[in-house]
């Protein structure tokens, strides 16, 4: 028998594109990706990296038709899907770094669980002579207001605030503007994949190894738009539920133990990833 192999393909957009390919829904990540955890500075040092020209490592991005769980909330949004019929690419390396990009470009205020971290407080300074010295920074107290901008005011570059504020200044601005927009990000995209052999890629190229569960697998591969079906949301309803009789303790899987059991006389693992989005919904 001949493996089928999936399809990678390099790519690249231009990052200025990014905002609108994430809003649209084009780029999208799913559920099974962890949360989002960069701070200040680790986002000052990759767009420090992009304002000197140095690569920012591939983006992995899994093409297809199917529509997943994803990450309801992006730096607080929601945001909608593509619509029926439209690919999405979800985002299998690389989320760090492109929520990174995308938060600092908003200028966006974030909470973490713990606090609120404000990326609008990420400046590209105007005055470095040296690649040897930093671009991007987090503090610029004590500077003078026409040796730094914002990567969020950099980014929408309206010309006559700029003009307003750096004077003879401005060209430089204005060009730092074209070169964060237009610096390119590396793609690699995969077609020709379903959702197991997604999920087996990210778990060989995640720099943690861990390997997904069955639960964090179903509930990306079974979730539906209309009817509305979210296997973490009725989950998490049935835990609920079932704290009064102590069985709030149970492992995630084993519902869906009991449902393939039920409807296909097995349990096992290759039992459960069998279930259709249909019969998961409807038996719940």
């Amino acid at each position: 028998m001949t493996v089928v192999a999936c399809k990678p393909k390099p790519d690249k957009f231009d990052l200025g594109d990014l905002p609108k390919k994430i809003e649209g829904g084009d780029i999208t990540i799913p559920q099974f990706q962890r949360q989002y955890v960069w701070n200040l500075e680790d986002c000052a040092k990759l767009l420090d990296s992009v304002f000197k020209g140095y690569p920012i490592g591939t983006v992995t991005l899994w093409m297809t038709q199917e529509r997943l769980r994803q990450v309801k909330k992006i730096a607080g949004h929601v945001f909608p899907q593509a619509k029926a019929g439209y690919p999405v690419n979800y985002v299998l390396d690389g989320q760090q770094r492109l929520t990174s990009i995308y938060v600092c470009l908003r200028g966006e205020r974030v909470h973490n669980g713990k606090s609120e971290v404000d990326y609008g407080k990420v400046y590209l300074l105007l005055d470095v002579a040296s690649k040897e010295d930093d671009l991007v920074v987090t503090d610029v107290s004590g500077l003078p207001g026409d040796a730094f901008v914002s990567i969020k005011d950099l980014f929408e570059c309206d010309y006559n605030a700029l003009n307003e504020r750096f004077g003879k200044k401005v060209s430089k601005v204005v060009d730092y503007h074209n070169q964060l927009i237009g610096y390119p990000i590396s793609t690699i995209e995969f077609t020709g994949a379903d959702l197991l052999e997604a999920t087996e890629i990210f778990t060989r190229i995640n720099t943690t190894g861990k390997r997904l569960s069955v639960f964090e697998v179903m509930s990306a591969r079974v979730y539906r738009e209309k009817p509305h079906f979210d296997l973490v949301e009725v989950r998490d309803c049935q835990r609920e539920n079932w704290k009064a009789a102590g069985y709030d303790t149970l492992p995630d899987y084993v519902p869906l133990q009991a449902m393939a059991m039920c409807l296909h006389k097995s349990c096992t693992k290759d039992a459960i990833l069998a279930l259709t989005s249909e019969e998961v919904s409807k038996n719940w």
